[in-house]
């Protein structure tokens, strides 16, 4: 997938590197963040603009069952976002 991101005119060389040594500790430091509860509203908001980013690239690629299921996630984060007043759990509640 490397070499069919790096053929896309959009993407320069240099923020595919950055974007590929991120991508993978955001994703965790994200979701464990999301479990423990902690600021809630923002680590979805978070979230849903990575998993944005991550649609954009895949539409890039043409990658079509791919965007199908970040839809699906995105759409799951647009939901949690509004029932996280909801949340019982979290640890920083006024964030």
């Amino acid at each position: 997938l490397y070499d069919k991101f790096a053929g896309e005119p959009f993407i320069p060389g240099w923020g595919l590197d950055i974007y590929n040594v991120v991508l993978g500790p955001a994703l965790l430091i994200l979701g464990f963040a999301l479990l423990l509860g902690l600021a809630t509203r923002y680590t979805l908001f978070a979230m849903g603009m990575l998993y944005t980013s991550l649609t954009f690239g895949l539409i890039l690629i043409k990658q079509d069952a791919g965007i199908a299921w970040l839809g699906i996630h995105i759409i799951m984060i647009v939901a949690a976002l509004v029932l996280a007043k909801h949340n019982r759990f979290a640890i920083f509640r006024k964030w």
